[in-house]
């Protein structure tokens, strides 16, 4: 992985551990936001819109519905930051 999504990594786990508060929540790159994580769609609605926030993105509902763990959220944001 590289220095950039690294980076988006590290934020997504702070936006989810000190904004959305799943402190005690083991996360890698392949944690899954429904299974592993516990989410429902409400939280993966908030998660959504903080991203757009931090990262100035727009997600479709359509691209939003294929993000199924962190990895596909990172790649998500690193196609998004270069359109």
């Amino acid at each position: 992985m590289d220095n950039n999504a690294l980076n988006i990594f590290r934020k997504i786990k702070e936006i989810l551990q000190h904004e959305m508060h799943y402190i005690n929540v083991d996360m890698d790159l392949e944690s899954t936001f429904i299974e592993d994580l516990g989410m429902d769609s409400l939280d993966l609605v908030e998660l959504t819109i903080k991203i757009e926030t931090y990262f100035n993105i727009s997600i479709s509902d359509d691209q939003a519905n294929e993000v199924k763990c962190i990895i596909d959220l990172v790649l998500l944001i690193e196609e998004n930051r270069v359109q």
